[in-house]
């Protein structure tokens, strides 16, 4: 079925739960115009992110057209920070997949297109951030956007690993690594028998509670931050999550083991040719073998070896003190911010511009703070 005999009826942006069902037969005919599509711009992950993160009436979705042919859909969330309406893409400290479902052929048209339409509704929000990483291509907001929208982009580093042919060539790139890898497994060997185990499909699925566990184990479930102690909307996700990863066989669980137990774990999974290396634990009882930089290594040799098709593994934003190591290039988690024309719009952008100044005025805050505490 061509993709101009989809529905045109759809005009306006989707607004409520309510109302996504009306447009999954034309988004599944849209996903399936490209074979390596996205699992996070899935119907069934957006129902998942919407119903996990949002309520109902906060949903946006922009239906994108070229001439009467329906190209694809922009999801966004709106929600209000005071008095300030925000549209922002599908992310939060859970997932980092801002993502744009487009028909196959129309990536170069898509965005212009739709924010075009969105820039359009001058009254309808106040602040648009969209998020895209720097080895994505990323949309041109400026060309589209009206002189006198404001717009800003902040940058934040991420990790990632634009991996090379073969492990040798990746390690000496990093000499250090490769020094302090063989003096761990030199320790991990006195303690006794060691391995590192790496499953998927019905393993990975059934080793799920075991990363649980060891993740629980150690300061994150004492700070509250691991996924067992999390809220329960954000424990349905994560087992909403990796079903659907291995319904679509993109699921990877890694594991050291020290005699047969598991001490560190590191759940990974793939999409469109990137190995994301996502949630981490280990036993804090060995943290002097540093278990987890051990198995990162590990993963790192397997993807190499073993998965020809990944180009890039990636670790997300956030240091946590060891990211670093193991990468040799520069790569970011971009945010492009635009200001509104609407009175809170212009609002936002000046409080934005106070708060950057003060940064670079570090004295300006005692001042102000001193102001305030006048009677």
């Amino acid at each position: 079925m061509p993709l101009n005999s989809i529905n045109k009826y759809i005009d306006k942006p989707i607004t409520h739960l309510d109302d996504l069902a009306s447009i999954e037969k034309d988004w599944r005919k849209i996903f399936g115009t490209i074979s390596n599509n996205s699992i996070f711009i899935s119907f069934d992950y957006i129902m998942l992110w919407y119903k996990s993160f949002a309520k109902p009436e906060q949903l946006r979705i922009y239906p994108v057209y070229e001439g009467n042919t329906l190209i694809g859909f922009l999801p966004l969330f709106c929600y209000k920070k005071g008095a300030i309406r925000i549209l922002s893409s599908l992310t939060n400290s859970h997932c980092y997949h801002p993502a744009a479902l487009i028909a196959g052929g129309y990536e170069e048209v898509f965005f212009k297109n739709c924010f075009q339409k969105i820039l359009a509704e001058n009254g309808e929000w106040d602040v648009l951030k969209y998020q895209y990483y720097s080895f994505q291509e990323p949309p041109d907001l400026k060309r589209y956007s009206e002189k006198n929208i404001r717009i800003m982009e902040n940058a934040r580093p991420t990790y990632s690993i634009f991996l090379p042919d073969s492990f040798n060539e990746y390690i000496n790139h990093h000499p250090s690594l490769n020094h302090d890898s063989k003096k761990k497994k030199k320790r991990l060997l006195k303690l006794g028998s060691y391995n590192f185990c790496h499953y998927t499909g019905d393993k990975a699925i059934a080793s799920w509670s075991t990363l649980l566990s060891i993740e629980d184990s150690g300061w994150k479930g004492d700070r509250g931050s691991s996924i067992k102690r999390l809220p329960e909307n954000y424990r349905l996700y994560y087992e909403s999550l990796i079903d659907l990863l291995y319904k679509n066989d993109k699921m990877h669980m890694y594991y050291l083991n020290v005699d047969g137990q598991p001490i560190a774990g590191l759940f990974c999974y793939e999409d469109q040719n990137i190995f994301h290396a996502w949630k981490s634990g280990y036993v804090e009882g060995f943290s002097y073998l540093s278990p987890s930089n051990a198995l990162l290594l590990f993963v790192i040799e397997d993807v190499i070896n073993n998965l020809p098709t990944i180009k890039i593994l990636h670790m997300f934003p956030d240091n946590f003190g060891y990211k670093a190591r193991f990468v040799h290039e520069d790569s970011f988690y971009n945010m492009t911010t635009l200001f509104n024309k609407t009175i809170y719009g212009r609002i936002a952008y000046n409080v934005t511009m106070l708060k950057q100044w003060i940064k670079l005025h570090p004295g300006m805050y005692t001042v102000i703070k001193f102001i305030r505490n006048i009677k």
